[in-house]
């Protein structure tokens, strides 16, 4: 796929979301954890890429908080620049709320991520935290906790950890992840199966 160009304001270190904007994406949790990160990491910077129905709320929390100027929103974008704003992130997130729903999903972005050699913080969600901890790429956050999310960004400060994370992702997904490792787990399965009466 080709590179495009995203225009992003100066950071020292950007958070990056693409996807859906709903209420249980937990990017109000992300945005609460700013003040405490900008504390420590003066010039950071959270880009939100996506369209939906929860824009304009969060739109709203990042102006009662006095965020603007390091939480900024980019909008629906293509599908093929998506993976240019990847990335363009330093640290990639999937900051869902954990609930019933979320526990029994698994979000393609999570590998899209992984793929592309990013490091990732996730909630504490349990397919989020199973696969980050099994790959070792990247940070597990107390789900909806503004301060566990802070501490997994400030954790990941050094470019060099951030690289070792990235690159244990992108093996993961393809030494385990891959469509072509599940089919093969998936044919095991169905030759245990014994066939019902006809």
């Amino acid at each position: 796929m080709p590179d495009f160009d995203v225009t992003l304001p100066a950071a020292a270190l950007k958070l990056m979301y693409v996807g859906g904007l709903q209420s249980n994406r937990g990017l109000d949790t992300a945005i609460r954890a700013m003040p405490k990160i900008i504390e420590r990491i003066p010039h950071a910077l959270l880009v939100i890429v996506g369209g939906g129905v929860y824009q304009s709320a969060l739109e709203q929390l990042t102006r009662e908080l006095g965020l603007t100027n390091v939480v900024t929103f980019k909008g629906q974008q293509p599908f093929e620049k998506v993976h240019s704003y990847i990335n363009a992130g330093d640290i990639c997130l999937v900051p869902h709320t954990e609930s019933p729903e979320i526990n029994t999903t698994m979000p393609h972005k999570l590998f899209q991520y992984m793929y592309l050699k990013k490091p990732v913080i996730v909630s504490s969600a349990k397919p989020l935290a199973r696969v980050v901890n099994d790959a070792h790429c990247g940070q597990v956050f107390e789900s909806a906790n503004p301060d566990s999310f802070a501490n997994c960004v400030i954790a990941l400060q050094d470019p060099a950890l951030r690289q070792q994370l990235g690159e244990n992702g992108h093996r993961a997904v393809l030494d385990r992840y891959s469509w072509q490792q599940e089919s093969k787990e998936l044919v095991k399965l169905y030759a245990t199966l014994t066939p019902g009466p006809a």
